[in-house]
C-alpha cells in the first residue's frame, strides 16, 4: 500500500485539530455563604432563604383580598370573554392569548381597572414570566416606569 506525504500530512492536521478543538470544562464557580453560615453551591438557595421565602409568601396570601372584592367578578369575566375574542394573540410572543393583563397594576383604581386602554392580551407563560419581572424591576414608583406607560390615559 503506497501513501503519499500529502495524505500523512492531512490526516496529522485532522488529529492535531481534534486534539486541540476538545472542550475543556469550565472551571467551577465558588459556593456562598448564607447569613445562616450554610455553604450553599452556586445557583442554589439556602434552605432557611427557601422556608423565610414561603413564610412571607403565605403571610402575604393570607391578607391578600379575594379575587371578587379585587374586581375580578362576574362583569370582570364577561368583558375579559369579550376582549379576548376580539384580541386572540399574546402582545408579547404572539402565542394565543388566554388572559387579560393590566398594562399598569390599577391598585384598586377602577377606572384604571376598567380603562380598556390599559388592558393587553398575554399568554399564561409571558404573563407569569417576563411581565412579572417587568412589574418588579419598574416598582418604587420610578419615573421611567410612568413613561414606558404613558400611552394609557384615565377616561
Amino acid at each position: 500500500m503506497l501513501v503519499d506525504a500529502n495524505s500523512q500530512r492531512v490526516g496529522a492536521q485532522r488529529l492535531t485539530h481534534s486534539l486541540t478543538t476538545q472542550e475543556t470544562p469550565m472551571p467551577y464557580k465558588a459556593a456562598n455563604i448564607c447569613g445562616c453560615g450554610t455553604r450553599i453551591p452556586s445557583g442554589r438557595r439556602c434552605p432557611c432563604e427557601i422556608k423565610r421565602t414561603k413564610e412571607n409568601n403565605a403571610h402575604y396570601e393570607a391578607t391578600r383580598p379575594s379575587a371578587s372584592k379585587r374586581g375580578y367578578d362576574h362583569e370582570w369575566r364577561k368583558a375579559r370573554t369579550e376582549y379576548l375574542q376580539q384580541n386572540t394573540q399574546c402582545r408579547m410572543c404572539r402565542q394565543p392569548a388566554t388572559l387579560v393583563d393590566h398594562v399598569l397594576p390599577h391598585r384598586g383604581n377602577k377606572r384604571l381597572f376598567w380603562n380598556k386602554a390599559n388592558w393587553q392580551p398575554l399568554c399564561t407563560h409571558c404573563h407569569a414570566s417576563r411581565k412579572q419581572s417587568i412589574e418588579r424591576s419598574s416598582q418604587g414608583g420610578s419615573r421611567g416606569s410612568q413613561e414606558a406607560h404613558s400611552h394609557v390615559r384615565s377616561h
